[in-house]
């Protein structure tokens, strides 16, 4: 087996040092009746120089990165006792390596109890020791009765991280076994104690650590920081789509301590190994998600075995009929290569220079689709009352939002969009209005549907809003009750009032929809804008007027695309707009109004800016309300495009083509014919094939020398 193999976290222990061992011995060795040291775990974590260093040399393995075995010093929960074998550890494994400085390295042990005494040892192991960085068992334990759990992402720790960036070196972070105090029968793992350790519990344990270190921002003001974990990731790599995807939502986002999502952290401050997690769909996932620079190689001996670690590394033992048949191979894919460019050179360059492409539009007689929208005919009568709440269109206001009296299809919110609509927003006519769920560049078409134009601009000033007279928590304005919110003040506790004026008399046509809100504690810039109010707590209070315009649309869609310059709105009748009244005077979109406007408020410069902001959500909110009611309407022109790529090859080209695949079968059967023969008078290759020949009539497949199965020891590494 070819050498070359580095592995960065193999673990040792000092034979004449284990007192600190022995309180976990009865976790990787229950029942045992004798000392430690006599454990067979124990003697390999001893052994550097004489059995682990043959079977370094027998399987390939250059080098090891040595470290203290868990918990080491994370465990010992006196400071004084931790830091003295903190030194004690690095002391005798920097002469251990020393023995042998080109097969072994070291990871320093730190005792984590003080940021600024684990920096400096850190420092003398790199300095003096030459030592290559550190390895530290997830928290450190202390307080008195080791039940107090101390991890590394509080400001506590600052010190510590940057000596780690100005020293340059990785600090490796490993899984140890829980506190005692879980360890009881009525803990955590007191009960289930089967999941203890590497197959579940250490993965579990040790992610909740990263991602705390991750989030907290301490890679943000260290950024040249490396961290290591072993065991493919500890099962973060796994997990990261959906980790990001929550720490990535607005809220999160708004006040989450760190810069960037978890995917940035694992990509540009955290590296992963192999070490116990010899799988290759695994390793490809990882590469995968993280970047093979971000991947490492690693055994995590004793606990797993140099032999089964190499095996999967470097794919198993060859045999000669093996390299035989890659030999054939390569001969085969070389000239198969060489064909193939010189075929695909020539062909290339003739359809270059034939090369023409064409739209091809073709009206459709019969729309199959429908992408226009109507409302039905019960929305074109007059409003009428039950008891004593106005509503139109035969809808009926309901738990979750408004449901069809006969319905043919439920109303949809914004939570439970339409299978048929979606709404789109048209920036520069400024817009919100249906089309079809999706919309591809196969299909051009111009349709009619409802549409949506909100105009909010702030009216703090105007209606002289101020706080109340006797309190700080209470605001008032001095508008008109039937121009504007209902009632003549807010608190803070009510946080929200909003109200739809139609005016007595004229058109509902725009419909003078008001929004009142007081946002508690925001960072943002509008504190000092004059038409904002300032309340208790860092709370503010605004005041909108919006005037929301009801359109009836016309609008085309060509290669995906809807057109600016197509869309036509006009003025829509009284029944559409009392449809979008409706919703807005029951309060149905208050939720998701009042979060759009708190995220305006953190994002926005100025009362201008959140103004604009808050009418696209009036507007967008107010179509996805009724997306439901809206009958299908045949398109008024529909026609497919489909793009097509013309090239006219030579004939002289194809028959030139067609001879040279002739010839490549010709040659590949030719090689298949002389590899054969090789492997039929070579002795040793007819000996393996007989005998997978005989193993599979025993077995039914083709099967390996059985290898002697490896000593598994329980897992503490």
């Amino acid at each position: 087996m070819a050498k070359g193999t580095v592995a960065i976290e193999e673990a040792v222990v000092n034979a004449d040092d284990l007192e600190w061992l022995s309180q976990t011995a009865n976790i990787y060795a229950p029942g045992q009746t004798g000392q430690t040291q006599h454990h067979a775990l124990t003697r390999k974590l001893a052994d550097i120089h004489d059995e682990r260093l043959k079977s370094m040399d027998a399987n390939g393995v250059d080098y090891m990165l040595l470290s203290l075995t868990s918990p080491g010093c994370q465990g010992e929960s006196d400071p004084v006792k931790a830091s003295s074998l903190a030194v004690r550890s690095n002391d005798w494994l920097s002469k251990q390596v020393a023995e042998n400085p080109k097969r072994f390295g070291a990871l320093a042990a730190l005792s984590m109890h003080d940021a600024t005494e684990a920096a400096a040892e850190l420092k003398r192991a790199v300095k003096e020791l030459g030592m290559f960085g550190a390895l530290i068992n997830d928290f450190q334990s202390a307080g008195p009765d080791s039940s107090v759990k101390k991890y590394y992402d509080t400001p506590e720790y600052l010190p510590f991280w940057k000596v780690v960036e100005e020293l340059d070196v990785p600090v490796y972070l490993h899984p140890r076994y829980p506190i005692d105090s879980e360890l009881q029968s009525d803990g955590k793992f007191g009960p289930r104690k089967q999941i203890l350790g590497a197959a579940v519990q250490f993965h579990l344990d040790l992610s909740f650590h990263i991602y705390a270190l991750c989030s907290s921002g301490i890679f943000d003001q260290f950024p040249k920081v490396q961290v290591v974990i072993g065991h493919m990731g500890e099962g973060i790599p796994f997990n990261l789509w959906r980790a990001d995807h929550w720490y990535n939502k607005p809220v999160k986002k708004a006040t989450r301590p760190s810069k960037h999502d978890y995917s940035y952290y694992l990509k540009h401050n955290v590296s992963i190994t192999t070490s116990g997690n010899f799988s290759t769909d695994v390793m490809k996932f990882c590469v995968k998600q993280l970047g093979v620079e971000r991947c490492m190689f690693s055994i995590d001996y004793p606990y797993d075995t140099i032999e089964e670690a190499q095996d999967w590394w470097k794919g198993g033992p060859r045999s000669k009929l093996g390299e035989y048949l890659t030999l054939t191979t390569s001969v085969l894919s070389f000239v198969a290569v060489f064909h193939l460019l010189f075929v695909g050179l020539v062909t290339l360059l003739a359809a270059l220079t034939s090369m023409k492409t064409h739209d091809i539009i073709t009206p459709v007689q019969v729309p199959m689709q429908h992408f226009g929208r109507v409302l039905p005919d019960s929305c074109m009568n007059t409003k009428r009352v039950s008891e004593g709440t106005p509503y139109s269109c035969g809808v009926e206001p309901s738990t979750g939002g408004f449901v069809l009296n006969n319905p043919t299809e439920s109303i949809r919110t914004v939570n439970n969009a339409s299978n048929l609509n979606q709404v789109l927003y048209e920036s520069q006519n400024q817009i919100a209005l249906l089309a079809p769920k999706d919309i591809n560049e196969a299909l051009d078409y111009s349709a009619k549907t409802l549409g949506i134009k909100t105009q909010c601009r702030p009216k703090e000033e105007e209606c002289r809003l101020r706080l109340s007279s006797n309190s700080d928590t209470r605001v008032v304005h001095s508008c008109p009750p039937d121009e504007s919110v209902g009632d003549g003040s807010l608190s803070a506790t009510q946080a929200w009032a909003e109200n739809v004026v139609l005016r007595p008399g004229g058109s509902p046509n725009p419909i003078h929809y008001w929004i009142w809100s007081v946002v508690d504690e925001t960072e943002t810039h509008l504190s000092s804008d004059s038409e904002v109010v300032k309340m208790v707590g860092g709370a503010i209070s605004i005041l909108l007027d919006c005037s929301v315009n009801v359109y009836n649309v016309t609008y085309s869609v060509q290669n995906g695309i809807i057109v600016p310059e197509t869309l036509i709105a006009t003025m829509a009748e009284e029944a559409p707009s009392y449809v979008v009244a409706d919703p807005l005077a029951l309060n149905f979109a208050q939720n998701q109004l009042y979060e759009s406007l708190r995220l305006a408020a953190v994002t926005s410069l100025n009362a201008s800016e959140l103004a604009s902001k808050v009418s696209v959500s009036v507007s967008q909110m107010a179509v996805a309300y009724l997306a439901g009611i809206f009958e299908p309407l045949q398109n008024e022109e529909e026609s497919t495009r489909r793009a097509v790529h013309v090239a006219r090859l030579p004939l002289a080209l194809v028959c030139i083509s067609i001879a040279l695949g002739i010839i490549l079968a010709l040659q590949a059967t030719c090689f298949f014919l002389i590899a054969m023969g090789l492997v039929r008078k070579d002795p040793n290759t007819v000996v393996e094939r007989d005998r997978f020949t005989l193993e599979a009539r025993v077995s039914g497949g083709d099967t390996r020398a059985m290898i002697e199965p490896p000593a598994h020891f329980p897992k503490d590494g």
